[in-house]
């Protein structure tokens, strides 16, 4: 029996319409005409950035139950239905004016669908809701401040972020706390110190996971808290993971100081740290240090798309140092007036650009 969509057209008919977008852009090459078929998807070689220069890497994906067509190749991230995707290689006419009316319903609520289940607050809003941690108790419990007029909103200030919700200022210790917020950010998931004072000694940052919250900062000791705490654990540390699109290109970055200058980004807070999402649209911006740039070499080897620090460094003519993050070049360019090259051109997943990491 010939297996059919949601909308009702068959999947052979959808590889055809495939096939016909592919023919245009592509002509009679027939390793990059190949469609496979997996699950709910078809997948191919891109008809909108051609993919790389290897044929047999394919990174567009046609999925037959929403009918809505992504390439997860770095600097395209093209995301169409099944309308627009045959209206930009002009084959249309291959649906009737009913298909269309459907195919349109179904994308738009597939769409709304992933934005509710892509999000924290649904996420959590049954389960953890009560051991989220309110913002604002948060900075009563502990003494906190808004950063309004305090040596922290200078700090930030000067290295081009912008003071809001994200931050909190002790004015005692002259720390900088950095919250990982829910969505509508009233409460804490996890958090990070960073020390702004010269005088202070020790570590860089100080992450705390949501139960390390309830232990170090709360003095918590009721183990139901810091049991249901450790449950939210593994996504405390990732900042960003209740706003990221988990359908568009993911940026990773280390901290979120580089992280929250570039957007649809997740930090990690560790470079060991694994990627939290199964998803196959991430790409990594690690510093641009020795650590740093050998993670991205072994990134590389396994495939995975990198920030090319030694290429970036050489055509944009910036200075050689021991370290280069995002914040150091948006600190840089603003500092300077020195025009650079868009970012998004230097991601690569090709092995052969490993010299260039």
């Amino acid at each position: 029996m010939e297996s059919k969509t949601i909308s009702g057209l068959s999947v052979d008919r959808v590889k055809g319409i495939v096939s016909s977008a592919l023919l245009k852009f592509f002509g009679n090459d027939p390793q990059r005409l190949k469609i496979y078929q997996g699950g709910n998807r078809l997948n191919f070689c891109c008809p909108y950035c051609g993919d790389s220069k290897d044929a047999k890497k394919k990174r567009g994906n046609l999925y037959t139950d929403t009918l809505t067509y992504k390439c997860y190749n770095g600097g395209c991230g093209v995301f169409k239905n099944l309308n627009q995707f045959t209206r930009d290689f002009d084959i249309q006419t291959m649906l009737s004016s009913d298909e269309i009316s459907e195919i349109a319903e179904i994308s738009r609520n597939s769409t709304i669908r992933k934005k509710i289940r892509n999000s924290l607050d649904y996420f959590f809003s049954e389960n953890y809701k009560d051991i989220l941690i309110d913002r604002e108790e948060f900075k009563q419990r502990l003494g906190l401040v808004e950063l309004r007029g305090t040596y922290g909103e200078k700090w930030l200030l000067e290295r081009n972020h912008v003071p809001d919700a994200k931050f909190l200022w002790d004015p005692s210790r002259k720390n900088l706390y950095l919250l990982n917020l829910s969505g509508d950010e009233t409460k804490i998931i996890g958090l990070q110190i960073r020390p702004v004072a010269k005088k202070n000694g020790g570590s860089k940052y100080y992450t705390y996971k949501l139960s390390g919250i309830y232990k170090n900062l709360f003095k918590v000791t009721e183990p139901e808290i810091i049991l249901k705490a450790e449950e939210v654990d593994p996504i405390s540390s990732v900042f960003g993971f209740s706003t990221v699109d988990l359908d568009s290109m993911i940026t990773t970055f280390e901290g979120p100081l580089d992280a929250w200058l570039c957007p649809n980004s997740i930090a990690l807070c560790s470079i060991n740290n694994p990627f939290p999402f199964d998803v196959t649209n991430k790409r990594w911006m690690l510093d641009g240090d020795e650590v740093g740039r050998q993670k991205a070499r072994e990134f590389l080897e396994n495939g995975e798309q990198v920030f090319l620090w030694g290429r970036f460094i050489k055509e944009c003519d910036l200075p050689e140092r021991a370290k280069w993050d995002l914040n150091d070049v948006v600190n840089y360019v603003r500092s300077t007036g020195k025009k650079i090259k868009r970012l998004d051109n230097f991601f690569s997943s090709d092995k052969w650009d490993i010299i260039d990491v």
